[in-house]
C-alpha cells in the first residue's frame, strides 16, 4: 500500500492564497474529504479541480473514517481539507489523522494559511513564544477560567472568537488586571479585512462597533508573570549549581520550563556575572 493521506491547507478568505502544490495535490487525488463540501466546491471550481468529494466533519467522523481508511488501503490517495485554513487546528481532522497513523497509512502535510499565524505576523506582539488556545469558551463559567489562564500566561496567547460571543469576550478582555496589548483580526484576507490594536481596556469599544465576521484575537502575555517565572528559574538554578555543573543545570531547567538549553545557559551566565 503506497497510498497517502494529504492534509491540505486551503485559503482562509482570499482564494488567491492557495498554493500551487495544494492545487496539484487536489487535482491528483482520487477523493477529497471535505469538512464543508458546498463551501469547498467554490474553491475547487476556481481552480478547475474535478476530484469527487465526501463529507467528513464532527457530526459524521465515526462513520466516515472507516470509509476513508478503506479508500487508502485500496490504494487510493485521499486529501482532507477543512472549512478553511490549515486542517487539524480546531477541527475534527485530528481524529482522522490519528486513525490513519494507527492503520499505518502515510500522512503528508501540505502547508498553507492559518488565521492564527496570519494575525500573529501583523499583531506587533512578541511571537518568539506563544500559546494557541483554540476557540474561546462560550459559557460564562468557562470564560472565567479562560480569563484566569490569560492572567497567568507569560507569553502571547491567540484564539478564535465567534461574532455571537464577542461582546462577552471583549468585556472579559477589559477586565484583565494587567491590561495587556491586544490585536484583533476580523475577516482576515477578505475584502473587509480589519486589524484592531490597543490596550485591552480600550479595545472593546472598537470591537463592538462591528461584530460581523470571524475574529482572531492575540493577547500579550503578562510580563509580571514572566518576570516571576524568570526569577524562580534563576533561584532554582542557583540551588542546582551547588550539585551540578552549569551545563547540566541549564539542561535540567530547559526541560522543566520548555526553553532551549542555550537560552537558559545564557540566563544563568548573565546572573553569575558581577553587576
Amino acid at each position: 500500500m503506497n497510498s497517502r493521506l494529504y492534509i491540505v491547507a486551503t485559503p482562509i478568505g482570499n482564494l488567491g492564497d492557495f498554493s500551487f502544490r495544494g492545487v496539484e495535490i487536489l487535482k491528483s487525488v482520487a477523493v477529497i474529504a471535505a469538512e464543508d463540501p458546498p463551501r469547498s466546491a467554490v474553491l475547487l471550481k476556481r481552480y478547475s479541480i474535478e476530484a469527487s468529494m465526501i463529507r467528513y466533519n464532527e457530526g459524521n467522523k465515526e462513520s466516515a473514517v472507516p470509509r476513508i481508511i478503506g479508500l487508502l488501503k485500496a490504494g487510493n490517495d485521499v486529501a482532507y481539507i477543512s472549512e478553511a485554513g490549515t486542517p487539524c487546528i480546531s477541527d475534527p481532522g485530528f481524529y482522522l489523522v490519528r486513525r490513519a497513523i494507527e492503520e499505518e497509512c502515510e500522512v503528508i502535510p501540505v502547508p498553507g494559511p492559518t488565521a492564527a499565524m496570519a494575525l500573529l505576523s501583523v499583531s506587533g506582539l512578541p511571537t518568539d513564544r506563544f500559546f494557541f488556545l483554540g476557540f474561546a469558551p462560550k459559557k460564562e463559567a468557562e470564560l472565567d477560567k479562560f480569563r484566569e489562564l490569560l492572567e497567568k500566561c507569560p507569553y502571547t496567547a491567540v484564539c478564535y472568537v465567534s461574532p455571537h460571543h464577542m461582546e462577552n469576550f471583549s468585556a472579559m478582555l477589559a477586565s484583565l488586571p494587567h491590561n495587556p496589548s491586544v490585536a484583533v483580526g476580523r475577516e482576515l484576507t477578505k475584502q473587509y479585512e480589519e486589524v484592531l490594536r490597543g490596550p485591552a481596556s480600550e479595545i472593546a469599544e472598537k470591537i463592538l462597533s462591528n461584530v460581523r465576521g470571524e475574529f482572531t484575537v492575540a493577547i500579550e502575555g503578562n510580563r509580571k508573570e514572566k518576570e516571576t517565572n524568570e526569577a524562580l528559574l534563576l533561584s532554582q538554578g542557583k540551588t542546582l549549581m551547588e550539585k551540578f555543573s552549569l551545563k547540566d543545570t541549564a539542561f535540567i531547567l530547559a526541560s522543566v520550563y520548555g526553553l532551549t538549553k542555550n537560552k537558559v545557559y545564557d540566563m544563568l551566565i548573565n546572573k553569575k556575572r558581577p553587576e
